[in-house]
């Protein structure tokens, strides 16, 4: 169960996370719910959106990982950085398919291939390798 007490009254998204801590959030949303500022809501659980989580290991030529790579899914919102070990993760909030992922960092050749998901998937990516320019 969830609490949350608003500071002030008004249109709040309230974001939990799931499984894997700091990669994802997914936003839950209801018809109409007001909130009082200092009052409360106990809204229980809340069934969030199935959505595919990818994780990908970002390297270099000879196995290091990169961070800050900027990670994004051509023809949507799912996005992301790359951490200090070449760590990425994004919560992707569309439908099961085929799209098309980006890789790019300064000093790097962008990498764009097919990634197909299934609704509700995880996807690993293993040693994605981004070449100096």
């Amino acid at each position: 169960m969830a609490n949350f007490v608003p500071p002030k009254t008004g249109v709040y998204n309230i974001v939990g996370s799931f499984g894997v801590p700091d990669t994802a959030t997914v936003k839950a949303t209801a018809q109409r719910v007001e909130f009082t500022a200092g009052g409360s809501l106990n809204v229980g659980k809340i069934e969030g959106q199935k959505v595919a989580l990818v994780t990908a290991r970002i390297v270099d030529s000879v196995g290091t990982g990169l961070s800050d790579v900027a990670v994004r899914v051509l023809g949507s919102q799912a996005s992301g950085t790359s951490r200090e070990e070449g760590l990425a993760a994004l919560a992707m909030g569309i439908p099961a398919g085929t799209y098309q992922i980006e890789f790019q960092k300064s000093g790097y050749q962008t990498l764009v291939q097919d990634l197909t998901v299934a609704a509700a998937e995880a996807k690993v990516l293993e040693s994605v390798v981004l070449t100096a320019e």
